[in-house]
């Protein structure tokens, strides 16, 4: 049986893993160079398989009525002007993305100056490695397909399947804007995180300075390290909370408008959105947290985590006087350094089930235990540890003093988080919720009929098992 013949111009990166993954899947590839003689096979990666020779753009064209363009869209404008004739009646996907967003697409311009040609765009949300990447992994990789042409859109979708890729139907040409303008962002989504982020950060370093290096007078040189621990610390929690208060009151406000069609303010809605970013972030400090704590941990810089060295050294020695001291954590050091490194696996599993990779082999069931319950129990055993590091040292002080304390002032928020939480677990609240959640709309008769109903069907079958009533 003849193979069909696809054809690729371009050499570079994307343009040979292209070649690749069609040639994997049983293509015959013509790759087109303006200077195929010197597009030698020896200059390639040997690890990705290549066509046998490289050949002109026309002699590519002419080979196939599927045309990959790899190439940068500056240069489209003068392919378009020398081989546009020869693409009539063809289908021409545009992989290409432009440095700079522009009104109208890429693929939309490629469309307009190919007016006998069908133009789709697609893959252009993928990198070169990850067409080829080896990795095996329940994810197929999303490939967005946008085309004007149905027919031509089918027959891309169908080249994706067979490449063993998940084709997501992106709609018509226009759609393409915002593919592109994704795929030309750096680090979508984490944008308002970041800044919010660092607003955090900034605040609690902003105190922690004033309190340390002014105030108690600490060294400057213990602002590298000691001081930053703490305020990284506090920075840390606070991010965590944040991943979750934005839930709680939405829930709240759920209950107080009785339905869940009615629409979050924007800045709730955005809140919500960032959750994942915030959470990661969270966990990175985290990490810088525990990585500066185990440096630091040593009586010196934690004098209540130890247990007390007293050596008594005798008036008048005129000898050689030997002293050993090993001092142990006591029961608060121990304590914090259990709970923090527990809390610090838990966040560890939040952050990588958040991962779309992780996410997409979970059910339902499993994504909210972990990033719900699990989650409320990492804030939980997080508040735990900030509790063992910072309260046996508060009856010490005057309660003026304590309130100004780092440790003091982190504690709050959380314990606020936890208890709106636990409003919305008791029962009646719960139940309530739940209802809305379901569709059921205070105030409205027929809903609360049908849920009478259901619970009684319930009750029926939980009293007679499988027998029927």
């Amino acid at each position: 049986m003849e193979k069909e013949t696809i054809s690729v111009i371009g050499t570079g990166n994307f343009g040979r893993a292209l070649c690749h993954v069609l040639l994997n899947a049983d293509y015959e590839v013509k790759l087109g160079s303006r200077y195929p003689e010197r597009r030698l096979e020896a200059t390639y990666d040997p690890k990705l398989k290549q066509p046998k020779e490289v050949v002109s753009i026309k002699d590519a064209i002419a080979a196939s009525n599927i045309v990959f363009l790899a190439i940068h869209p500056d240069a489209q404008k003068e392919f378009c002007d020398n081989y546009g004739a020869l693409l009539t009646g063809k289908i021409i996907v545009d992989v290409a993305n432009p440095d700079h967003i522009r009104e109208k697409s890429n693929a939309e311009i490629l469309q307009e100056r190919l007016i006998n040609s069908s133009v789709v765009k697609a893959f252009n949300t993928v990198s070169a490695y990850g067409l080829t990447s080896d990795e095996i992994s329940d994810v197929r990789l999303l490939v967005h397909v946008a085309s004007n042409t149905m027919k031509a859109k089918q027959e891309i979708t169908e080249i994706i399947h067979r490449l063993g890729f998940t084709p997501l139907n992106a709609g018509l040409l226009q759609s393409a804007r915002k593919l592109e303008s994704k795929a030309g962002k750096l680090f979508h989504g984490w944008g308002k995180p970041c800044i919010i982020s660092f607003v955090i950060f900034a605040v609690w370093f902003i105190y922690g300075t004033i309190r340390f290096q002014h105030i108690n007078e600490y060294a400057w040189s213990r602002l590298p390290v000691n001081v930053m621990n703490k305020i990284i610390g506090s920075t840390s929690i606070t991010l965590l909370c944040c991943c979750y208060l934005p839930g709680s009151f939405a829930s709240f406000l759920q209950l107080y408008y009785g339905t869940k069609h009615r629409r979050f303010a924007s800045w709730l809605d955005s809140w919500m959105k960032m959750r994942k970013q915030l959470g990661l972030l969270a966990l990175w400090t985290a990490v810088v947290h525990g990585f500066f704590s185990i440096v630091l941990l040593q009586p010196g810089y934690y004098k209540n985590w130890f247990d007390e060295s007293v050596v008594k050294i005798p008036p008048h020695l005129n000898h050689t006087f030997v002293v050993n001291v090993a001092p142990r954590m006591n029961w608060i050091g121990e304590g914090a350094v259990f709970f923090g490194v527990i809390a610090l696996g838990l966040m560890a599993i939040l952050g990588i089930s958040s991962l779309p990779s992780v996410g997409s082999i979970m059910n339902w069931r499993q994504w909210v235990f972990v990033q719900s319950q699990l989650g409320y129990i990492c804030l939980f055993i997080s508040t735990v540890h900030l509790a063992f590091k910072a309260c046996p040292s508060w009856p010490k002080n005057p309660f003026y003093i304590t309130v100004q304390k780092l440790s003091f002032l982190s504690i709050p928020l959380p314990l606020f988080t936890l208890l709106l939480r636990l409003v919305l677990l008791i029962p009646c609240v719960n139940n309530q919720l739940q209802k809305i959640r379901h569709g059921v709309e205070r105030g409205n008769r027929e809903d609360q009929q049908q849920m009478v109903v259901e619970k009684e069907k319930t009750m029926k079958f939980d009293n007679n098992g499988f027998s029927m009533a």
